[in-house]
């Protein structure tokens, strides 16, 4: 269980952001694909909703969010509306989590979760198979202008399959 987690309204989607990492949920108990208890301190609450790294529920559902890079777990709906103001929750509010079941929405999580990876290396399996080709974005004459277009090397790649 993790209790009294604060939570604030995500600025820019307005959906609720528990103020705990998914590593910090994981010391817990918790795993990605477990069902889980939303209890806000305002007296809302939800039972069995998914706990996913991606927004894997059907448009419109309620999940909770540990998504990659992203300091804390959103409480959204998938292509919904904001939450934050929909469970009538202010800053002063916090959410408890608890578990409803271990691992109920773990097929759902392993069918569409993806690696996030900004390094080819972590691909070499697939391309040793002749399956994709990743080739780095480099501009034209990267070392004359590349400070002047704002560009910055290695960070995007363009990957096509064979």
């Amino acid at each position: 269980m993790a209790e009294n987690i604060p939570i604030h309204e995500d600025r820019v989607f307005f959906y609720t952001v528990a103020e705990i990492s998914g590593e910090d949920l994981e010391k817990l108990g918790f795993s990605l694909g477990d069902s889980i208890d939303l209890s806000f301190s305002n007296g809302k609450t939800f039972t069995d909703v998914p706990y996913h790294n991606g927004y894997y529920v059907k448009v419109g559902g309620l999940v909770t969010v540990a998504y990659p890079g992203i300091p804390g777990i959103s409480i959204a709906h998938n292509l919904g509306n904001g939450t934050f103001k929909e469970f009538e929750l202010s800053e002063d509010d916090s959410v408890t989590i608890t578990l409803h079941e271990k691992e109920k929405y773990l097929k759902e999580q392993e069918l569409f979760s993806q690696n996030h990876s900004n390094d080819p290396n972590d691909f070499s399996s697939i391309r040793k198979r002749g399956m994709i080709s990743i080739r780095w974005i480099m501009h034209r004459n990267q070392e004359s202008t590349a400070e002047t277009q704002g560009l910055r090397t290695h960070r995007l790649m363009r990957s096509s399959r064979r």
